[in-house]
């Protein structure tokens, strides 16, 4: 049985720790891309120096935050602009104006991969879910700390080692690129999770366990409530009007 409702900060052995096979074989290899590493650097921009949408992102001040090259930070900026992530529309790039269609739109996506993702997780062998495993602890070890920051960063690692575990690597790929979407989101809303560091918390654990037990339907089910908090979350924050229900139920109606 996997391990999963001790407390984060007391080791314990597990069955699946306990394998075999050489964990170090399927552990995930990935690292952040300098691009991934700037939509993080951005938020703490974004609040130091009060970005708005629609403001130029000054090069300079991220290379000195993220104590990377100029040029390095140049090339992902003009990438971040080739992909739609940042606006590019009247020279150098921009911090882009998010609508509340643009969250919907993302939540709906990001809804619909993580189910195919979490379909095929609960096929694979146990062993698979090891890295999973490990990030939910961190997601754990966060949620004292009550950061928004640090509990936002922990669970969406959390996420994308369920995609990177799931075999299905053009899936793993949109899911990825649908997180750094997220995270530019987050950094431009500046969106504070710490108050819903608990609820995280135990919508990881329920999906561990599902996922544990080969319970697809459950871990869905889980992971359904849990995208409709947040996009109801980022979407209450552009304020202004109501969240869009009728939109968003459209949107993900065909899903269940």
């Amino acid at each position: 049985m996997l391990w999963w409702e001790s407390a984060p900060y007391e080791p314990q052995q597990s069955s699946i720790i306990s394998d075999s096979m050489e964990i170090s074989s399927w552990l995930p290899k990935e690292t952040r891309s300098i691009t991934e590493h700037l939509a993080i650097a951005l938020r703490e921009e974004i609040i130091d120096s009060g970005y708005e949408p629609g403001d130029r992102i000054n090069p300079r001040l991220l290379s000195r935050r993220m104590q990377v090259p100029r040029a390095s930070v140049d090339a992902a900026l003009r990438r971040m602009v080739d992909d739609k992530l940042l606006d590019g529309s009247r020279g150098g790039a921009r911090i882009p104006l998010i609508t509340t269609v643009d969250v919907l739109d993302l939540y709906a996506a990001r809804m619909a991969i993580g189910e195919v993702v979490l379909r095929s997780l609960a096929l694979r062998p146990q062993r698979y879910l090891v890295p999973v495993q490990l990030a939910l602890r961190q997601v754990e070890a966060s949620a004292p700390t009550r950061s928004g920051i640090d509990v936002e960063d922990a669970d969406l690692h959390f996420q994308q080692e369920l995609a990177r575990a799931s075999g299905l690597r053009e899936s793993a790929r949109a899911f990825e690129a649908l997180t750094l979407r997220l995270r530019l989101f987050i950094s431009i809303l500046q969106l504070d999770y710490s108050p819903a560091s608990d609820r995280i918390v135990s919508d990881d654990r329920a999906m561990f366990r599902a996922l544990s037990r080969v319970d697809a339907k459950t871990a869905i089910e889980v992971w359904r409530g849990k995208v409709d908090n947040a996009v109801r979350h980022m979407a209450g924050l552009l304020g202004r009007r109501r969240f869009d229900q009728e939109l968003w139920t459209q949107l993900t109606r065909s899903l269940g």
